[in-house]
């Protein structure tokens, strides 16, 4: 997955799933530049509509289909849990390099596979994320880093509450 000076053109990036793990990844795909957003695969008409459209890109029905686009060197597997072993296998298998949603499996075996596969086709794979760069993360960081003078006993950061709920997340806590 290295780019080198001589071939600068951006990496062809294929999203495996386009639930809400991949929604997060094809809006942070799409602003970067060194990614292009070839394609996306979901067996639901109404994400792969709105992901061709919004994207201009392809979109499939199956990850079959989407590992076997040439267009692609890199496979984004957002599926549900249990699909991810077939699915980073079969990205291997077509030479794709994988970044993988964790948990990346749901046993042992599978992991192994996963690994198996990998090492088989000589791909590279990425498991798994880091909260280290969201936005709250960020801020508690810069929080603690200008709290020179006392330690920090903790720090609570909440969920947006979704828009249709009344109900608080947990008790308020501030007044004490």
């Amino acid at each position: 997955m290295t780019q080198n000076a001589a071939d600068s053109k951006p990496i062809g990036l294929g999203i495996a799933g386009l639930g809400m793990a991949g929604a997060v990844m094809v809006h942070a795909a799409a602003a970067h530049p060194d990614f292009v957003l070839k394609a996306g695969a979901d067996p639901h008409q109404g994400p792969r509509e709105a992901f061709a459209r919004d994207h201009n890109a392809r979109a499939y029905a199956d990850v079959q289909m989407l590992v076997r686009d040439p267009a692609i060197s890199v496979i984004y597997v957002a599926t549900p849990h249990q699909y991810h072993a077939e699915h980073a296998v079969l990205a291997a298998e077509h030479g794709k390099h994988i970044i993988l949603e964790k948990p990346m499996a749901l046993t042992l075996a599978d992991c192994d596979a996963i690994i198996a596969a990998v090492e088989r086709h000589k791909v590279h794979l990425i498991v798994g994320h880091t909260h280290a760069f969201d936005p709250a993360v960020r801020l508690m960081r810069e929080v603690r880093r200008g709290n020179k003078t006392r330690a920090t006993r903790g720090i609570v950061a909440r969920a947006p509450r979704p828009a249709d709920s009344s109900a608080p997340l947990a008790p308020d806590r501030d007044s004490r």
